[in-house]
């Protein structure tokens, strides 16, 4: 519960300091500006994410809590910076177009996905190693941190495995069976 509590803590976070940069550039909140915030929210847990499991992984192998995030957060920087910038430079040139109608769709939804991702990179890089920090730190034993094993006993992960068995033999009927569905 802690890990998802801090995981969703990134989402308020990102989209509301996000809301100053709209302040700023002098755009509203309106349709086009939430459909850019919500192309920026996948993105925007999947730093977060990366950076609590590299983390975990340390921890899972007892090192101590310092070490662990210190480590777990140098490792996958650049990597999240990249993917950022990457995604962050598609919709920069929309902010100089000459066009009237290109102007205004990427002022609002560029400035939206520009800032959101912005917001959401830091939010990953400096606040979720700390609450991951005070996690581990709060641990009342000192047993090495184990990621709960899949049962086979478990209804639904014996549910899942016969569909994805049965998935597998007939990948046609697949396909036709998924068509016809939506």
């Amino acid at each position: 519960v802690r890990l998802v509590t801090s995981i969703a803590l990134s989402i308020p976070i990102s989209v509301y300091v996000a809301f100053n940069f709209f302040y700023a550039a002098g755009i509203s909140i309106n349709s086009l500006t939430l459909v850019g915030m919500a192309l920026a929210i996948g993105m925007l847990v999947d730093n977060s994410v990366v950076v609590l499991e590299n983390i975990y992984r340390h921890a899972a192998g007892r090192t101590h809590p310092d070490i662990a995030v210190v480590k777990g957060t140098r490792e996958v920087w650049r990597s999240i910076l990249a993917s950022t910038l990457t995604t962050i430079t598609v919709f920069l040139p929309f902010l100089f177009s000459d066009n009237y109608m290109i102007r205004i769709l990427g002022s609002n939804i560029g400035i939206s996905i520009i800032s959101t991702l912005l917001v959401s990179m830091m939010v990953a890089l400096l606040l979720i190693p700390m609450l991951t920090h005070l996690i581990l730190q709060r641990q009342p034993d000192k047993r090495p941190v184990i990621f709960e094993k899949v049962s086979l006993h478990k209804r639904l992960i014996q549910f899942y495995l016969l569909i994805l068995k049965s998935s597998m033999r007939n990948p046609a009927a697949t396909i036709v069976g998924a068509l016809v569905l939506f």
